[in-house]
């Protein structure tokens, strides 16, 4: 994994009560856990979703269903399949 620096010679930085803070500071930025997500490349780490996507793209594609077979982004059978994953997800999650 490369390396990457940022410089700016302004920042400001405040603690939770709102106090700036000064001095030296060190910020690391690491990888996100997870996976990305396939439609919104949020991370996420809900392993089993329907295509890789994160739960709130689960909700989204399954709200859009009947406009995506009405105009036919995806087929009869496309959007079945959809709604047989998303069921199969959800008797999982019950069975925890």
């Amino acid at each position: 994994m490369s390396e990457s620096v940022y410089r700016t010679t302004t920042c400001k930085i405040k603690n939770s009560e709102g106090k700036e803070i000064t001095g030296s500071i060190t910020i690391e930025v690491r990888r996100a856990d997870g996976i990305k997500c396939q439609r919104c490349w949020n991370y996420h780490t809900v392993q089993g979703n329907p295509k890789d996507v994160c739960d709130r793209c689960v909700v989204a594609i399954t709200e859009m269903l009947p406009y995506l077979e009405e105009q036919k982004l995806w087929t009869k059978d496309e959007c079945e399949w959809w709604r047989i994953e998303v069921q199969k997800m959800k008797d999982k999650w019950k069975a925890h």
